[in-house]
């Protein structure tokens, strides 16, 4: 995606140094210590939202009022505009994405059988290039292979005909083909790589199920 925008490719790679990084740890605190990662995870969410909620205060405030609570914060008018481009974009997006899903049960099945998954995470491959929420609520009906793959390619790829794709549109037009292929090609070696890591989910589904006795048993 970079190298589409023109960007140079030492910039490009000392800007990919700290997301391998971070990759890493986080892959391998996954490996060694997966209830404190899910526990910090689940903490990183909580402060995300509250965040986002002040910021999203403070904006309606300033707009009302005219008083600036967080200097340099755009106006919250500004940001609503984009979300109209983008529900705008996700209008075409999502009937167009459940026609091809319809349309191309077979090819989907069959690409899902080559990754070793159902039919269930095949789609939700197809509907990440929307948006990541609908994909969520499928994982109950995804073997474990479709939700390892999923959520690797979700995460660069979402949106990258969706939500993404109405921001870019909106603020930057011009950045539009970079994002997308940015988008497109790691989600592509996020799938290789989720594919060849699990193999054997063996112990990852083991440890899955022991957390989930310990919730239980907390829980009574």
């Amino acid at each position: 995606g970079g190298l589409v925008a023109g960007f140079d490719l030492l910039m490009v790679i000392i800007n990919m140094v700290p997301v391998i990084i971070l990759s890493v740890l986080l892959a391998a605190g996954l490996i060694y210590i997966p209830k404190a990662m899910i526990n910090g995870a689940l903490a990183f969410g909580k402060f995300i939202l509250f965040v986002i909620t002040v910021g999203l205060a403070a904006a309606a405030f300033q707009e009302l009022t005219g008083v600036v609570l967080i200097p340099g914060m755009a106006p919250i008018m500004d940001g609503l505009v984009i979300i109209g481009q983008i529900g705008v974009v996700l209008l075409g997006t999502f009937p167009v994405l459940t026609l091809l899903v319809k349309a191309l049960e077979k090819p989907l099945n069959a690409i899902g059988e080559k990754l070793g998954m159902n039919a269930t995470g095949a789609a939700g491959i197809v509907f990440t290039l929307a948006n990541s929420i609908p994909v969520y609520k499928m994982m109950k009906d995804m073997d474990n292979r479709g939700k390892v793959i999923n959520t690797a390619w979700l995460v660069p790829a979402t949106a990258a005909l969706g939500d993404h794709l109405g921001f870019t549109a909106g603020v930057r037009p011009d950045m539009i083909t970079p994002v997308v292929i940015g988008k497109l090609s790691a989600g592509v070696l996020a799938i290789v790589l989720a594919a060849w890591a699990c193999r054997d989910l063996s112990n990852e589904i083991k440890q899955s199920d022991a957390l989930k006795s310990e919730k239980m048993a907390a829980n009574l």
